[in-house]
């Protein structure tokens, strides 16, 4: 189990195929699943504060990115379009916290979702 929860704590759980819905934490099962206010159990638990952002979304929980000034990175726009640019900036707990340079337009757009590329 990666986080230790508390009981009442706010988490966001689902399970392999699910959506990520919105719980309050009540206990750990002897299977190692998490067990809800809901009287539900889950198989996957995330913190829901800095997580947000997958609410209702199938979409997995990725590892921290972070990207230096001016390193080549593809990124999905909210049509979830590929497009490719130069890293800008980060902003902190935003839906769309990257703000990359796009090669295609030539124009600073924000983005929610960026990986290192070579184009």
């Amino acid at each position: 189990m990666d986080h230790k929860f508390e009981p009442y704590q706010k988490v966001l759980a689902r399970d392999s195929i699910g959506v990520w819905r919105a719980k309050f934490f009540s206990n750990y099962t002897e299977d190692n699943k998490y067990f809800c206010t809901d009287d539900m159990e889950w198989e996957m638990c995330i913190p829901y504060e800095g997580n947000e952002h997958l609410l209702g979304t199938t979409d997995d929980l990725k590892e921290e990115q972070n990207f230096e000034f001016g390193q080549k990175v593809r990124c999905l726009d909210k049509w979830s379009n590929k497009r490719c640019g130069i890293f800008v900036e980060k902003r902190e707990t935003e839906a769309y916290p990257f703000c990359v340079l796009t090669k295609d337009t030539h124009s600073f757009v924000w983005f929610s979702n960026c990986e290192a590329s070579e184009w």
